[in-house]
């Protein structure tokens, strides 16, 4: 009798879990940590993209590229949603922008990239990194990846 209650007991607590998709990320819930850029878990940004930064940032002609700042790399989806977590709360108050969660590859490997972007101007995106250093957050700066098919 305990077990059967048991086993009632459990499935209608499974009734209250939220959907999940094949990825593991909750469909139908509001994320409001961060911005999944879900066109990039199929066709995921060259790496190379990010890192043509020390040329882009020192040069006037590059009106036209956006900014960012990645605030962490890993290695599955469900490990970048826990790194948006651990940013604090009260920092995203502050916050006019979400961050993103994109994927991106090179030769070897695929990983998830979590950034806040896109900035217009490398000085603003500069503006928010001592933000973040004040809360104690770390971040990088990089070029937004193109969201554009060429």
């Amino acid at each position: 009798m305990l077990a059967l209650t048991l086993v009632a007991v459990g499935i209608g607590f499974s009734l209250y879990l939220p959907p999940y998709s094949p990825n593991g990320v909750v469909i139908g819930k509001a994320l409001p940590h961060f911005i999944l850029m879900e066109d990039s878990l199929t066709a995921p940004y060259p790496s190379d993209t990010l890192r043509h930064s020390l040329h882009a940032f020192s040069s006037t002609e590059n009106a036209t590229l956006e900014y960012g700042l990645q605030l962490g790399i890993y290695g599955s989806i469900e490990d970048a949603i826990t790194g948006s977590n651990a940013i604090p709360s009260t920092l995203f108050n502050t916050l006019p922008i979400t961050p993103a969660i994109f994927k991106v590859e090179n030769e070897q490997r695929q990983w998830l990239v979590l950034a806040l972007g896109p900035f217009k101007s490398n000085d603003e995106s500069l503006r928010y990194q001592r933000l973040l250093t004040d809360h104690y957050v770390d971040s990088s700066s990089i070029l937004w990846p193109s969201t554009k098919k060429e």
